[in-house]
């Protein structure tokens, strides 16, 4: 996941973080830099959709994903 993206659209518009969580039920991105503060002072991570995100740089450590990268690019991706 620790994929870096800016936010493109909304109340956090250029703002940019690494991805920590991935909620596909309801297709939302949860960012480490974007927390907005509860009324009983709790921080909570606020819900972005991915359509108003742009990625940055990709995590290129996992194995699985780097399989993909070169099946769908035909070379290896060097990061």
């Amino acid at each position: 996941m620790n994929d870096k993206v800016k936010i493109l659209r909304g109340q956090f518009k250029k703002k940019e973080g690494k991805v920590t969580e991935i909620n596909t039920k309801k297709m939302y991105l949860y960012i480490d830099t974007i927390q907005v503060q509860k009324k009983n002072g709790s921080k909570i991570f606020f819900p972005v959709h991915p359509s108003n995100v742009m990625i940055t740089e990709l995590d290129m450590e996992d194995k699985e994903r780097r399989k993909i990268m070169e099946r769908s690019h035909g070379t290896p991706q060097k990061n």
